[in-house]
């Protein structure tokens, strides 16, 4: 005997004690029971417990009225009954109707989620008796909580959403569903507001002229057109969004965003659109309607469509996949650009940023542009008033170089000479760069500096880094990174020894003169003295400098940055190589070219060191292609760093896809591959292109670096 069973029991036996008792008397709550003769056995059908239970239930559907409870009698009074609210062959048509567009679990499910008591949904039975027998239950009921229960059962089920978001469907069942319950004065009606089905009384409905309704209400926009966005660009993206989703889905996104703004929601191409009831076939307005009445009329236009495309854009439109989002994402942004906008991603969801945006995100304050300046100046005058130490400084650099090649030579014996040597070396060079105290770029000397301890430790302090890194120790893997100091210190020396009454071309020949003896100075131990050859320069050569300007990406009339170029590139064809922590080799699949954190324009202004967002490119080459996973409070600064190293390499590459992919975690996944040198090294016996490129970067910085600061003038 199931719950409905045991309530009807209990009906029919309180009827009994009416009859006999009047309309008030004391109920005795005893057991049910049911005898086997055969089997001479006796089942219990309902319990003295669960009888109180049915009767206090009958109470609170508005059949009686409890009066008095003892421990096995209740003093009750019953109540007059009313006219069901539904007609029960009314609602045995609705389940009949119903049975043919859910499955048992699913009709459970509705039912569950309506808010109807798990006791009284009985299962399994035939589907149309799983609605009735509830339907049934809650019709006959006199209490007001069961009539709105009733309702919204019936509500619900012809809700697009429990139809698998099929609108004709749902259309279907509220026209059958309405001729059956005119018959009790009762409608299904779909909410604007509240966007659901309800069921209303038709007894005081009074026909109304919708358009009189809208005229007191509805103000006409005037055509203000204040929108960045073309309408060309906004039928491309209506027309894209189209493709890839439903209207019925189209919108949902967008209303909240445009009952924001109330006047706006009422315009006739935007509300007919939005309360269009053919939702997935052609509406009389559309889409691209909604897109220009608000690049007319909007005064927050490129506002309120930035947030509309960003909201479509979102991963969890296209049943959370990413790839495809992102792909939607990157077609989309070919549109926009030509309006001057620009899709980024951030986190797992997507925003459009006007060009303005962008400039003033990449761009310095003009308080730091000028602190900038300052800074600048006063190194400068440093640099020429440290003529001697600047000289000092470079042949002791020249000498550290030379200790650390002997070393590198049998790194298994150090010897006590060469480890004073490396300690006192580097020691002075530390102090002389800290006492010349630069502050800009390109003035500041990074020291490198490849034992933090002495040569004894090396091994086991390389070791370390190796485990962590993948670098084996070697000359080829420091030297790099010792020549590019080398460098740097050349490069300043010039500026203080330089001679403001030269001629311009004594200039270039003592530029010429400097650059052969810092090549000399990078030169391997040869095992025997070289010959010293004397030369005469009795003419100086034109120079041909055109060609450094190529490429040449100039901000603000100060900061010149030259970034490699490769004619368009796929994502998965694309490879950065780190050499160190400051110098990398770029390919495509065909053509390397060396870079470094300046050739990519990731320098920090106040400091000359490599910035955050070239960190962040540095972490992803150690971490094999991905960056680590961080807190929170710490997703913000890293979304910056990687939108600036997007900029830079779809442009190197000439690819305006999106390089990298989110993970949870605030993890970032390179599309390209990208690593640290210890695959340069191991590989290097294989393949020796890879120690010419070394030699190709510190050849090439070298002589980019001289050329634009001596002739970009």
């Amino acid at each position: 005997m199931n719950y409905l069973e045991k309530i009807k029991k209990v009906k029919e036996n309180i009827q009994e004690w009416q009859k006999e008792h009047g309309n008030e008397f004391t109920y005795i709550t005893s057991g049910f029971f049911s005898e086997n003769e055969e089997l001479q056995e006796v089942y219990t059908l309902i319990d003295p417990k669960e009888h109180i239970e049915i009767v206090k239930y009958l109470e609170r559907r508005g059949f009686l009225e409890l009066l008095k409870e003892t421990k096995s009698s209740l003093k009750i009074k019953i109540l007059p009954k009313s006219e069901p609210i539904i007609k029960l062959k009314t609602l045995e048509l609705i389940s009949r109707a119903l049975k043919d567009y859910y499955t048992g679990v699913e009709i459970i499910k509705l039912l569950e989620n309506s808010g109807a008591d798990k006791k009284l949904i009985i299962y399994p039975d035939s589907k149309w008796h799983i609605f009735y027998g509830l339907f049934e239950e809650l019709t006959i009921a006199q209490d007001k909580k069961a009539k709105e229960l009733l309702f919204r059962i019936i509500s619900d089920s012809v809700h697009p959403l429990n139809l698998g978001g099929n609108k004709r469907l749902s259309e279907e069942l509220v026209e059958k569903f309405n001729e059956y319950l005119k018959y009790d004065n009762l409608a299904i009606f779909y909410s604007d507001k509240e966007q659901k089905y309800n069921i209303s009384d038709t007894k005081n409905l009074i026909e109304v002229d919708e358009d009189d309704i809208l005229q007191n209400y509805e103000e006409v926009l005037p055509d203000i057109n204040k929108s960045s966005f073309s309408e060309r660009v906004l039928d491309l993206v209506s027309s894209s969004f189209n493709n890839h989703l439903e209207n019925w889905h189209i919108r949902k996104i967008i209303i909240p965003i445009l009952q924001r703004n109330p006047i706006l929601y009422n315009q006739e191409k935007i509300k007919g659109y939005l309360q269009d009831d053919s939702f997935d076939e052609s509406p009389f307005w559309t889409f691209r309607d909604t897109l220009q009445t608000i690049r007319k009329k909007d005064e927050k236009a490129d506002e309120t469509i930035s947030i509309i495309i960003g909201n479509l854009l979102h991963p969890l439109n296209y049943d959370a996949d990413e790839y495809r989002a992102d792909t939607i994402a990157t077609e989309m942004g070919k549109y926009l650009k030509y309006d001057d906008f620009y899709i980024q991603k951030i986190g797992n969801e997507y925003e459009v940023w006007s060009g303005k945006e962008m400039d003033e995100m990449h761009t310095s304050s003009p308080e730091f542009e000028e602190q900038e300046r300052e800074n600048k100046e006063e190194d400068e005058r440093k640099i020429k008033q440290s003529k001697e130490a600047i000289r000092g400084l470079r042949d002791t650099h020249q000498a550290y170089i030379d200790i650390l090649e002997i070393y590198c030579g049998d790194t298994k014996k150090p010897t006590k000479e060469l480890n004073d040597a490396y300690i006192f070396l580097s020691n002075k060079i530390e102090k002389t760069i800290k006492e010349l105290n630069l502050k800009t770029y390109p003035y500041q000397i990074f020291f490198y500096r490849p034992f933090k301890n002495d040569l004894y430790s090396a091994e086991v302090e390389w070791k370390a880094l190796a485990v962590k890194q993948g670098v084996r120790l070697s000359w080829d893997g420091i030297r790099p990174s010792l020549y590019k100091v080398h460098s740097d210190i050349i490069k300043i020396l010039n500026m203080a020894e330089e001679d403001s009454q030269m001629t311009d071309e004594e200039k270039k020949l003592e530029d010429i003169t400097n650059l052969i003896s810092a090549k000399r100075t990078q030169k391997p131990i040869p095992p025997e003295p070289e010959k010293i050859v004397k030369f005469e320069i009795s003419k100086m050569p034109e120079l041909n400098v055109r060609n450094i300007e190529d490429n040449v990406v100039v901000k603000n009339n100060k900061k010149r940055t030259t970034l490699p170029k490769f004619p368009r590139t796929e994502w998965s064809k694309v490879s950065i190589t780190f050499i160190d922590e400051r110098n990398i080799l770029l390919s495509n699949g065909k053509d390397t070219k060396p870079s470094s954190f300046e050739g990519l324009a990731c320098i920090d202004g106040r400091t000359g060191k490599p910035d955050d967002s070239w960190d962040f490119l540095l972490k992803m080459a150690i971490g094999r292609g991905q960056t680590p996973p961080i807190g929170k409070k710490e997703r913000e600064k890293q979304k910056k760093q990687k939108q600036k190293i997007t900029d830079i390499i779809r442009k190197v590459f000439n690819n305006d896809s999106e390089p990298f992919e989110t993970q949870t975690g605030g993890v970032y996944k390179a599309k390209f591959d990208i690593k640290y040198n210890a695959d340069i090294s191991e590989e290097s016996s294989k393949n020796d292109k890879y120690a010419d490129l070394t030699e190709v970067l510190s050849e090439m910085t070298e002589q980019q670096e001289s050329v634009e600061g001596d002739f970009s003038q």
